[in-house]
């Protein structure tokens, strides 16, 4: 099980990550994406829509900046 610590949007597609130390790319009410971000707990996640970028950071200290789409 995982417990997702944050919620963010880009564009229309929600993201969400966990203390697993993946991010979750969803449709609707379904995991549709799950890529392998950070050695433990996400912390922080941040999107900005306009450019479709992500940030994140990690327990370990790492941040990640991320273009999905």
């Amino acid at each position: 099980m995982v417990t997702f610590l944050n919620v963010v949007f880009v564009s229309e597609t929600l993201l969400t990550c966990g203390d697993d130390g993946y991010l979750y790319l969803w449709e609707g009410f379904r995991i549709v994406r799950r890529i392998f971000a950070h050695e433990g707990a996400i912390y922080a996640l941040h999107s900005n829509s306009k450019l479709g970028l992500i940030v994140s950071g990690g327990i370990e200290g790492v941040v990640i900046l991320w273009r999905i789409f």
